[in-house]
């Protein structure tokens, strides 16, 4: 994976809200810190049995943010759990957070041997402090044995001074442990970021969502005028057209080149996305494979039972509108771009403008 290193990272919230108590921006370029900073508050949390430790660590940072935890999030995080010692991929945990109310950034560096490394670990350095400063706990992967090789852990950073992190681990004390930077450079792995935002209202029961006719008729009609088959032009195209729509790729990192585990992680890690975005009153659009070679999009806006509610949209400019069974939504997701497998998500809040 090549290292990220974003120029800049999604603004917090400027004004004051529900879920935030304090009102801040992350700048896009790093300010300095004061010298040392310690975030109140955070209650300390162990993974429940069978979920992995990134569910209690983003448990923490939920709670501190005063957001209700997400009773699903340990299953979809479980989901994208390659193995016990290894920890999650940040993009694989901001998928997991889809729908939520919060925005991520992730800085990254998977070998701490390599030229980069001095560079990444220089920019999150500075953005961790500059976080921490404005009360934003982050969520850290680190290698303890500081060698690729050994178990990959996860743990939240609450405070720094000029010599050490304090972290809080999932499996560890109460209290958090200070870990001197010199040796935590070689122990970084990525820091992820995750602000707390307002949404413009409570999520609605999926049956009582206010699904206006106007909209999913203009939602349709871009869909219907796209020239050729491509998520990312549909996602420019609906946002063209005044709608907030966010493509994003819903399959696990390391599935990207396996045809049958991105087929089966479709039903175990993408199905439930399409759950939690209709709980939090959001619509979403994913591609189909009617037949080979044959591909269109799916409109999901409700759910009728156990299955979808669903629009289908073929390249031929006809529609239907029909339920639709998990197991058919999930076989029929997956394409390949760039011989990568992918299960590209469209979604648009059902508040449009």
């Amino acid at each position: 994976l090549v290292p990220q290193r974003p120029t800049e990272l999604p603004l917090w919230l400027a004004e004051p809200g529900p879920c935030a108590d304090r009102s801040a921006a992350l700048p896009s370029l790093p300010m300095p810190g004061p010298p040392r900073y310690q975030i109140e508050n955070v209650e300390h949390r162990r993974p429940d049995s069978g979920a992995p430790m990134e569910a209690a660590a983003i448990r923490m940072i939920l709670e501190f943010h005063r957001l209700a935890y997400d009773e699903g999030l340990p299953d979809r995080l479980a989901a994208r759990k390659p193995y016990p010692e290894r920890f999650i991929r940040p993009r694989d945990l901001a998928n997991a957070l889809t729908g939520l109310p919060v925005e991520t950034g992730v800085v990254a560096s998977w070998d701490p041997y390599a030229d980069e490394h001095e560079d990444t670990w220089n920019v999150a350095l500075r953005l961790i402090q500059t976080a921490v400063s404005l009360d934003l706990p982050v969520l850290v992967g680190y290698r303890p044995e500081r060698e690729i090789d050994t178990p990959e852990w996860t743990g939240v950073i609450v405070g720094y001074d000029q010599r050490s992190l304090h972290l809080l681990e999932p499996w560890g004390s109460r209290q958090p442990i200070r870990y001197d930077l010199r040796d935590f450079k070689f122990m970084f792995a990525y820091a992820l970021f995750i602000w707390p935002v307002v949404d413009p209202a409570p999520p609605l029961p999926v049956e009582e969502l206010p699904l206006e006719t106007a909209a999913l008729n203009r939602i349709s009609s871009v869909i219907l005028d796209l020239p050729f088959f491509d998520p990312a032009r549909l996602t420019l195209d609906l946002q063209a057209n005044g709608f907030d729509a966010r493509l994003q790729d819903a399959n696990r990192v390391d599935y990207a080149d396996r045809l049958g585990k991105t087929r089966s992680f479709a039903r175990q890690g993408g199905i439930p996305l399409l759950d939690l975005l209709l709980d939090r009153g959001r619509i979403a659009i994913i591609p189909q494979e009617y037949s080979r070679g044959y591909v269109g999009f799916a409109l999901i806006y409700g759910r009728v039972g156990n299955d979808f509610a669903v629009v289908h949209f073929s390249p031929d400019q006809t529609f239907r509108r029909q339920t639709a069974s998990r197991a058919d939504l999930a076989r029929r997701w997956l394409h390949r771009t760039d011989r990568s497998y992918r299960l590209d998500l469209i979604q648009i809040p059902v508040a449009t403008p």
